[in-house]
């Protein structure tokens, strides 16, 4: 009965490519989030020096706008990543070492 259940939501698939997958993936976004933040960090030191000499102004009320409609859908897809235990802790220790040695 439990076997049934458990091929029936995995697919058939062995239980370490179900929980080594989201570790791989996580790994990868790890390692690419890293990555962009590293770019993020220099353009926005590039956008505080240009708004500083004048040369750029940032619309706060637009930046307040853009969270308001994004925001929610956000928490929601991270809460749907991580809703399925050994999936979601597979994908976090993943994206954790892909931080740290990305």
């Amino acid at each position: 009965m439990i076997e049934e259940v458990m091929n029936a939501l995995t697919g058939g698939l062995p239980a370490p490519v179900v929980m080594g997958l989201p570790f791989i993936v996580g790994l990868i976004l790890g390692f690419l989030i890293k990555k962009l933040l590293k770019i993020a960090l220099v353009l926005i030191i590039a956008a505080g020096v240009g708004t500083y000499l004048g040369f750029v102004t940032i619309n706060l009320e637009a930046l307040k706008a853009a969270a308001e409609k994004y925001g929610g859908a956000i928490t929601v897809a991270a809460s749907m990543l991580l809703s399925i235990v050994p999936m979601g802790a597979g994908l976090v220790i993943g994206f954790i070492l892909g931080l740290k040695y990305g």
